[in-house]
């Protein structure tokens, strides 16, 4: 989160980006809240029951192999996942319009704290 929060610090965080991101956490918001009510009906995030097994079966063998690039490409793809959360919660952050150290302070206790 602090990589991105550097990132917004300098270059700022224009009207289109905005939009954009919000537009994309509205989405995923909109598909969880239609999970909710309608699981298992048309388009969803979630991972399909019946695809849960061969799922689990590959993510054991990749924790298993031998080698390691199995297991790098997995992790780097659960970093990029996890990396567009924090991209919207540090989005959501830069525009409080705080003080530069008071961004590193919150993003480090109270707001980190309810992000998590």
């Amino acid at each position: 989160m602090a990589a991105w929060l550097n990132v917004f610090l300098l270059i700022g965080i224009s009207t289109a980006l905005q939009w954009t991101l919000g537009g994309m956490a509205l989405a995923i918001g909109g598909l969880n809240v239609k999970d909710f009510f309608f699981w298992k009906r048309e388009l969803s995030l979630s991972i399909a029951y019946s695809a849960k097994p061969s799922f689990y079966t590959c993510m054991r063998a990749i924790l298993t192999a031998d080698r390691l690039l199995p297991s790098l490409t997995a992790v780097a793809l659960l970093a990029v996942m996890v990396s567009f959360i924090e991209l919207l919660y540090t989005a959501i952050l830069i525009q409080q319009d705080l003080n530069p150290i008071a961004y590193y302070c919150l993003s480090g206790s109270l707001y980190t704290g309810l992000y998590n």
